[in-house]
């Protein structure tokens, strides 16, 4: 096959009767996209002692291979009929297609037409149609994939891939290969594992390889951590990829496997277990023993054990401390505002939340507040706001990534207008640079009782304005709170310091899961947690102890306010352990 300079394929020919390589490339928004897995593919060659016939493909156009390639066709079709002839030329015992990304797509849309006998497509998409893929949330090429639907395709192209699917070969095997974690490094949404979970649907027998710590760029991970050519033996040959890894492989293999192996042992896990699984993600024998075996042997383990066991004792002590408390189980109250000494008796020094029905009936604000007076006293003032946050699962976490900026009379006209939504909200976290606004309202405030609070630090309030639907998720908070329900109400979900061990704390302050929607197979020690379910009514005010987990939902358009500045000791944040 003699192919043009200006062509979009390049052809390594060794001699008939070999298997038959057909590498498609990935999307280049800069120039022109270069051919993949060329120097991959010779790797393996190198490695398994084989000889394989190669074409690489790739599409200038970055149209997900739908109009063709240049010099072989123009259409899907087209590309086909001379795919189908180079096999014809070729005799090949086994075919097999392999891209990443807009490659995967290629490999998967001409491995299922030609028909291929294997199929590895790294991290595609399932659909082009960009119905679809709002609909999934999945918005990383829809500019491109929308301009696309605008032209004419080529009649055979192919925009969905599940129907395609349906219809394959028995003898085709198809390997779906991704990174399953939400979040790339640069902070794109990453649904590699929703795509997976669509193509097994329409094919059960699809084999999915999910690599938890890894994003879209899986084919890149994958050699950064030595997996791949161990994982390309095994699809494309059949075999493993045994005894590869030279002495002191281990150091290269990813950090992210060398503390998950470094956590499971200090945890008392068995090497023999962590072998194991790492097998099962791709490992080579050979090399999960290296790493296993060069990590238990690192001095930093025996010192962690230690370490490990000291925090399991404290976890234990709060876990019988709870398991008391459960004896005898109190609600949370709800009464007028009593004195400041009873209430540090009864509440603030036993860390027992209570809601206050009346402490703020004498305050100016309780009145005034509401979104057509904020909008009409404060709305040409430039506000800062939470946006996008349904298109991020830690948005409260990344909130300084989600930053933007509204005038307050068109903010308060999006709550009003939208219904309920969790896509904006203006949070605690964006009071430091709401000042202005803050300032203009600390008249309307007053003090709680008897004299809880310290007006000469009334500046330190927070305010909180959206929609009905926003969601603040699990969390505690390294201070004691007063929670202000102004304007609105707000369900909260509760629950106590002490059952920190039920809520998988994996970040900071935060919960790894989320009260409404709990995977029991996946958090089975949440069971244990006793749940408190809250509404705050307009003009209650709630007494959040310090490390009282809550998960707060807005029933309606709701102003509200968060006080930390009691007469009592507050400063408790002070000495809690920052991890950079």
């Amino acid at each position: 096959m003699n192919h043009p300079p200006e062509a979009d394929y390049h052809l390594e020919y060794r001699h008939p009767g070999l298997p038959l390589v057909i590498a498609c490339g990935f999307v280049s928004w800069q120039g022109q996209p270069e051919y993949d897995f060329i120097n991959r593919l010779q790797t393996l060659e190198a490695l398994c002692h084989v000889q394989f016939n190669k074409i690489f493909l790739r599409d200038s156009q970055n149209c997900w291979y739908q109009r063709g390639v240049r010099g072989l066709g123009d259409s899907v079709a087209g590309v086909l009929q001379a795919l189908q002839e180079l096999i014809r030329q070729l005799q090949p015992p086994q075919v097999i297609t392999l891209g990443q990304s807009m490659g995967g797509y290629g490999a998967l849309v001409l491995g299922l037409l030609l028909p291929a006998d294997v199929i590895i497509s790294f991290a595609s998409l399932s659909c082009l149609e960009s119905q679809l893929l709002e609909l999934i949330q999945d918005h990383r090429w829809l500019p491109t994939l929308r301009e696309l639907e605008k032209t004419e395709l080529p009649p055979g192209n192919c925009p969905d891939l599940v129907p395609l699917l349906a219809q394959k070969p028995p003898h085709t095997k198809v390997h779906y290969v991704f990174g399953s974690n939400p979040r790339d490094a640069d902070g794109t949404i990453n649904l590699d594992a929703v795509h997976g979970v669509r193509l097994r649907s329409a094919c059960p027998n699809l084999q999915l390889y999910p690599y938890p710590q890894a994003g879209h760029a899986i084919v890149k991970y994958l050699g950064e951590s030595h997996l791949l050519n161990g994982l390309l033996t095994r699809l494309i040959l059949g075999r493993e990829l045994a005894d590869l890894n030279p002495p002191g492989s281990e150091e290269r293999v990813s950090r992210d496997w060398q503390g998950w192996v470094c956590e499971n042992l200090m945890r008392g896990a068995s090497p023999t277990d962590l072998q194991r699984v790492m097998q099962s993600q791709g490992f080579s024998p050979h090399l999960a023993q290296q790493i296993v075996e060069a990590m238990a042997n690192h001095p930093a383990i025996p010192v962690g054990k230690q370490l490990y066991v000291t925090g399991r004792k404290r976890e234990w002590l709060l876990e019988t401390l709870d398991s008391l408390a459960a004896l005898e189980p109190r609600p949370v109250e709800r009464c007028k505002t009593p004195s400041l000494a009873r209430f540090c008796q009864e509440y603030y020094s036993r860390n027992r939340p209570v809601i206050l029905t009346d402490a703020i009936e004498a305050w100016p604000a309780r009145g005034k507040w509401t979104p057509a007076y904020l909008r009409e006293t404060f709305g040409t003032l430039t506000v800062q706001i939470q946006e996008q946050r349904t298109q991020d699962p830690h948005f409260e976490r990344h909130a300084h990534q989600l930053r933007g900026q509204a005038r307050l009379d068109q903010f308060i006209d999006r709550v009003l207008a939208v219904g309920e939504s969790n896509e904006f909200y203006m949070t605690a976290g964006n009071s430091q640079e709401n000042r202005e606004l803050i300032q203009g309202l600390l008249p309307d405030l007053g003090d709680i009782g008897d004299g809880y609070l310290d007006l000469t630090r009334q500046d330190q309030a927070c305010l909180w304005l959206g929609p009905q639907g926003t969601v603040t998720p699990l969390h505690h908070d390294l201070t004691n709170n007063l929670f202000i329900q102004v304007y609105g109400r707000k369900r909260f979900l509760m629950a106590p310091a002490t059952q920190v061990s039920y809520l998988y704390n994996h970040h900071h302050v935060f919960s790894e899961l989320s009260p409404l929607a709990v995977d029991q197979t996946k958090f089975p020690a949440f069971a244990r947690a006793k749940i408190y379910d809250l509404v705050i009514n307009p003009g209650e005010s709630l007494f959040i102890p310090i490390g009282w987990w809550h998960h707060v939902i807005s029933l309606e358009v709701s102003i509200s306010l968060t006080l930390t500045n009691f007469k009592l000791n507050n400063d408790f944040h002070t000495t809690y352990p920052r991890q950079d």
